[in-house]
């Protein structure tokens, strides 16, 4: 209606303009792991390309944000064979404001479970062979970081033994490292 004032959406305060989500960067270094989120465009004049690492469904669970992986096809994010699920553990519980989404589904083949603690340091691999008893088996690559051992500790957390693959096998590193991570970050990894 002509005269009518009309005012822009809600923001809370401090949090300023909305920011565009180039990629969701997962460990460090040579580990760098970086999913787009789309595939039909991006922040910047670079389009993300047929093969980059892609989200394809994300949800989060209390504290857990996690996401499935895809490749991006024709500006399409489609699973393959390759995909896998990364889970990030974030200082506080993310609320879904109580919206029911479907979970994220079951890996098709023999996919890995990659954790990263809430300071970053770490991107680790659940396992490094999955399909085990059968005739496809995946092995990681050696020197992939992963979950050696765990344990439970006082606080109801979960102390992780970081390890790398050699073999199909997670191996402690030496010097041992650990790096404490809650629960839930971990539960239903498999």
């Amino acid at each position: 209606m002509p005269g009518e004032m009309v005012f822009p959406p809600f923001r809370p305060p401090g949090l300023g303009a909305a920011k565009c989500i180039e990629s969701h960067t997962f460990g460090s270094g040579e580990h760098t792991v970086q999913l787009k989120p789309r595939c039909e465009g991006g922040c910047s004049e670079k389009k993300p390309e047929d093969g980059d690492k892609c989200v394809m469904k994300s949800e989060t669970s209390g504290s857990v944000l996690i996401f499935l992986s895809g490749v991006c096809q024709n500006m399409t994010c489609k699973i393959n064979n390759e995909s896998e699920i990364y889970k990030q553990e974030m200082n506080e519980s993310l609320d879904n404001n109580g919206v029911y989404e479907a979970p994220i589904p079951q890996l098709p083949g023999c996919g890995f479970t990659n954790v990263q603690d809430k300071k970053r340091q770490y991107l680790l691999s659940t396992e490094c062979t999955s399909c085990e008893s059968q005739l496809n088996q995946t092995t990681r690559p050696d020197c992939t970081l992963c979950i050696a051992s765990q344990y439970d500790i006082e606080s109801g957390d979960v102390t992780l033994t970081v390890g790398e693959c050699r073999n199909g096998t997670c191996v402690p590193l030496d010097p041992t490292e650990t790096v404490d991570v809650r629960r839930e970050l971990i539960s239903n990894s498999d």
